[in-house]
């Protein structure tokens, strides 16, 4: 016999209390099951480093001249962003699509 294990991630910016409430006939999916994980905004080391390997990404659209952001862009991405991952990762999308437009 085997046992498979499945990973649901689900990310949000409510808490799924809040997403999926229970009420008198019904439970959230959620209850009892899952651990709510609450992120941490990340440092200025992390933030680098994630800039640093998406600009290397092989997945990227392919143009003539690789893209470097200047250290003045990366650094006010992420005082924009405040540290939180989606937001820098919204940020880093619309300065990467400036170099290629």
């Amino acid at each position: 016999m085997y046992l498979r294990r499945g990973v649901l991630v689900v990310a949000a910016c409510t808490s799924l209390d809040t997403l999926f409430p229970d009420s008198q006939d019904k439970k959230s999916p959620f209850q009892g099951i899952y651990i709510e994980e609450n992120l941490k905004q990340w440092d200025e080391k992390i933030c680098r480093e994630f800039i640093a390997s998406r600009l290397q990404a092989s997945w990227l659209t392919p143009v003539a001249q690789p893209v470097n952001f200047t250290e003045a862009e990366i650094a006010g991405l992420i005082a924009e962003s405040g540290g939180y991952p989606q937001k820098l990762m919204q940020l880093c999308y619309q300065t990467y699509a400036g170099y290629i437009n």
